[in-house]
């Protein structure tokens, strides 16, 4: 037996479990007593995968434990879980967010007010394109700029 130090025992399980929780492979190491170079390392011998994969792997199976938990309590299938917690996890995790009523309102007087105005000057309101022959996509012309066509052909037409 060559010398050295004995192969560090790895509890993939206790690994796995931390990983989907969200700790990074250096709190991971800590916390199992090694360094986390050990864990790099090992993960590509005994799961035969980069850790970084294997990372992304676990994190996407806790954001997915974490959204079917927020499913489960919002169905009253379970009345376990703290709900500011699943919320704040929510937000963290699977970047959800709140849409506040006050920013949908101002969004919707705002629309309202230039409807009654009639103020149809912003670009939103306007298509940026039309079909045109065979189906092809041709810009649409400002008002202006079709005025000036028909003005520039009457005159063609009468100097011609």
């Amino acid at each position: 037996m060559a010398g050295g130090r004995p192969k560090a025992v790895i509890d993939w399980v206790i690994v796995d479990a931390k990983l989907e929780a969200g700790c990074s492979g250096a709190e991971v190491a800590a916390f199992l007593g090694l360094d986390k170079k050990t864990i790099y390392e090992r993960c590509v011998t005994d799961k035969e995968m980069p850790f970084s994969e294997y990372l992304q792997h676990k994190r996407a199976k806790g954001e997915s434990l974490l959204r079917e938990k927020q499913f489960h309590k919002a169905m009253g299938y379970t009345d376990t879980g703290d709900n500011t917690l699943l919320i704040w996890l929510g937000k963290q995790r699977l970047k959800q967010t709140d849409i506040k009523a006050k920013d949908i309102e101002n969004t919707v007087d705002n629309y309202l007010d230039r409807i009654k105005t009639k103020d149809f000057s912003k670009d939103d309101y306007k298509p940026k394109a039309v079909p045109g022959p065979g189906g092809k996509e041709q810009p649409v012309e400002a008002e202006s700029e079709r005025a000036d066509k028909v003005h520039d052909s009457g005159t063609a037409a009468r100097n011609g």
